[in-house]
């Protein structure tokens, strides 16, 4: 169920393009010398130069011998630079990861700050990668790290990842309370921004697991696979939606998009205050 309901969230914000293209690039410059150097060991770039993709449009420039059938030759760049040899890579049968190596060359906050310089981030963006502070070049994506929570803002769908405790108020979607780590969205339906929106798809996305699955304390081992039903974390959230108003109702939707069952919408002087218990749905929780 999580899984069918990032691909609709993902099919709103990436394939309806409700989150702008990024308007910059940086380029890595690859060249022979690179790769041919030691080029048994299994190597990546420095991690530092690798979230320059978090806030921009970030790709690699092979440079020294013919461009692959279909390849764009030479893509204009608003910034380019070398790689700086960050880390190995090492694997288990099941499992990759990196050791890296310190480098003053690749400081996150100097690529940064060069950047702005350049203009690719403008004054209004808050990034600030040394707390751990990444947001897009258009000013929709923000990922707070520190804090574990990712925020998407554009015109017709807003969202957030949320742990309990915590508030997140975007434009149209405040999310006022959430007593499970969840992600939370609002997507039109019709294509009208938000605010005038008269079909909205609500998510609310918590956690699943197969009956008697079996996982270690941290959830990393995957002990027994388990078997169907699947199971999904029930959770509360209250919300409002700000500056929505007029008459509206609310479904809870089976995965084929039917309706199961109606509830309870408040008019309030913000807008709409939602208040929902996926433990108490007739049909059982759904997202």
């Amino acid at each position: 169920p999580i899984g069918r309901t990032n691909e609709v969230l993902t099919s709103c914000l990436f394939m309806r393009k409700d989150v702008k293209v990024s308007p910059h690039r940086v380029k890595l410059l690859i060249d022979r010398k690179y790769l041919d150097t030691d080029c048994n060991a299994a190597r990546s770039v420095h991690s530092d130069q690798s979230k320059i993709a978090l806030v921009c449009g970030f790709g690699l420039d092979y440079q020294g011998w013919p461009k692959a059938s279909g390849a764009i030759i030479n893509p204009k760049a608003d910034m380019a630079m070398t790689p700086v040899e960050g880390a190995t890579a090492a694997a288990t049968g099941w499992t990759s990861y990196t050791v890296e190596k310190k480098s003053e060359k690749a400081r996150i906050s100097a690529i940064f700050r060069t950047m702005r310089e350049k203009g690719i981030l403008d004054k209004n963006n808050i990034s600030d990668p040394t707390k751990g502070i990444f947001q897009s070049d258009t000013g929709e994506i923000t990922l707070h790290c520190k804090e574990r929570r990712l925020e998407v803002k554009t015109p017709r769908t807003e969202g957030a990842t949320i742990n309990p405790g915590k508030q997140v108020k975007l434009g149209t979607l405040a999310i006022l309370a959430c007593d499970e780590p969840a992600t939370v969205a609002l997507c039109s339906v019709d294509g009208k921004d938000l605010v005038d929106s008269r079909r909205m798809l609500l998510i609310f996305s918590t956690f699943a697991v197969n009956t008697d699955m079996e996982l270690s304390d941290n959830m990393l081992v995957l002990r027994k696979l388990g078997k169907y039903p699947v199971l999904m974390k029930t959770a509360s959230l209250k919300l409002q939606l700000k500056k929505v108003q007029g008459t509206y109702k609310l479904y809870a939707l089976g995965f084929d998009g039917s309706r199961r069952e109606e509830l309870p919408v408040a008019k309030s002087a913000n807008g709409l205050d939602i208040s929902i218990n996926t433990a108490e749905l007739k049909n059982g929780p759904t997202t």
